[in-house]
């Protein structure tokens, strides 16, 4: 499932309407948006796939720096430390990393 951003609602994949991971395409090779079932089928070209695990683990080392620290030191150029509770979503500084907690639902 992901989410869809004019909506704000999860949505199957469009291909075969599954519910598995979904497999953001981009690049030459972009097909869209899919779920990892479509692969099975050999609908999504390899090059996506892999890049979509790149970008996977990229997001994962960020949440877990995230969740192992307290925040973002020198962030408001004034001495004090960005909090995570302050840019993630619901914080006051929140859509700064807006389409990074996005995309951290859809893993």
């Amino acid at each position: 499932m992901t989410i869809d951003k004019a909506k704000g609602k999860a949505k199957a994949c469009p291909k075969c309407n599954g519910s598995g991971r979904i497999i953001i395409g981009s690049g030459s090779f972009s097909t869209g948006v899919e779920c990892d079932s479509c692969i099975g089928h050999g609908e999504i070209p390899e090059p996506i796939v892999k890049e979509n695990e790149i970008l996977r683990k990229g997001i994962i080392a960020v949440r877990d720096l995230i969740e192992e620290s307290n925040g973002v030191d020198g962030l408001h150029l004034n001495g004090d430390i960005a909090e995570w509770s302050t840019l993630l979503r619901g914080g006051f500084y929140e859509d700064w990393l807006k389409d990074f907690d996005d995309a951290c639902n859809i893993l």
